[in-house]
């Protein structure tokens, strides 16, 4: 049975590391919705809202970012594109009253 070298098993280890991290990274896209109170006039393709392309069809808008919690500043670049949100949503994660109230706050 031969040993390997110190170099090798340290080797080895740096890129289980990083191929640890970029299961990670990937790991943090989710799919993010948003419904609108109002539908929209037409549909809505490539929207740029919040840094992302966002699609957006009737009263509903969807879009895939690097996030795991719903963020009212999020929302509200969304809002100021499209108009008022009644719920937005991170994977399973739900923006509360107060976050949509922040999204939605000064909208004509």
């Amino acid at each position: 049975m031969s040993i390997l070298p110190t170099k090798t098993i340290f080797k080895t280890i740096a890129l289980g590391f990083i191929l640890t991290a970029g299961i990670a990274n990937a790991a943090a896209m989710n799919t993010v919705s948003a419904k609108l109170v109002s539908p929209l006039a037409a549909p809505l393709t490539n929207l740029v809202a919040a840094d992302v392309a966002w699609n957006c069809t009737a009263d509903v808008c969807i879009t895939v970012m690097e996030r795991r919690t719903a963020m009212a500043r999020d929302c509200r670049q969304l809002a100021r594109r499209v108009g008022a949100i009644a719920s937005f949503k991170v994977g399973d994660n739900e923006l509360n009253a107060e976050g949509l109230a922040t999204c939605n706050a000064g909208l004509n």
